[in-house]
């Protein structure tokens, strides 16, 4: 897998595991940072429930990242092994990243994440 592709603001499919369950599946998340010394990315999640929610972000082009439904990313990070990423989707578009910055500008993250 290429250091390359992990780069913010690439999705991937990854193995998540779940917080409340043992549950591991494969779920497409947001790279937000890559530390190689570490192997470890952060990540925030996409899902195609809860579009009608306002704890996320709605991506508007769904085809620069190869996702089939109406997707939100999560506006909660966390941590994963590079291992668990296990194929790279796309970039998400410019607007989508601009609008997403400002989300997460404006939640708990503040400036200092990104």
């Amino acid at each position: 897998m290429s250091n390359l592709s992990k780069v913010p603001w690439s999705v991937w499919t990854a193995r998540v595991k779940f917080e409340d369950s043992p549950e591991v599946k494969n779920r497409p998340v947001v790279v937000l940072k890559n530390d190689d010394n570490l192997c470890i990315c952060s990540v925030l999640p996409i899902t195609s429930k809860h579009k009608d929610k306002c704890d996320g972000y709605l991506i508007s082009n769904l085809e620069c990242v190869n996702l089939r439904k109406v997707s939100t990313v999560k506006l909660q990070y966390f941590e994963i092994e590079h291992d668990k990423l296990i194929k790279f989707l796309g970039m998400l578009d410019p607007a989508d990243i601009y609008n997403l910055k400002i989300s997460l500008q404006s939640g708990c993250y503040g400036s200092n994440f990104l």
